[in-house]
């Protein structure tokens, strides 16, 4: 059972707005191989996401919500691996 805090965190990871194509893609890998396991597939799982994500970010560019896709990327690939951990 999670707590308060704990799901709080869940939530917002959920809401980056990069984190969908993850959280698939780790939700599928904890079914199959269990939540601990799937903390060996990480690279793995965020590699696989890479076109996905960046879609998403070169949209955002095209919206004005992003300036420099090369910054917004290297900022994603490091809250992604974070926040996967957690998410886990």
């Amino acid at each position: 059972m999670l707590t308060e805090a704990e799901r709080l965190d869940l939530k917002g990871i959920e809401d980056r707005y990069y984190m969908p194509p993850i959280i698939k893609r780790l939700e599928r890998l904890s079914l199959e191989k269990g939540y601990q396991e799937s903390m060996s597939h990480l690279y793995s799982v965020i590699n696989d996401a890479k076109n996905e994500v960046m879609k998403i970010i070169h949209s955002r560019q095209k919206t004005g919500k992003i300036s420099n896709v090369s910054q917004a990327s290297r900022a994603v690939v490091g809250n992604i691996f974070a926040n996967s951990i957690i998410y886990l």
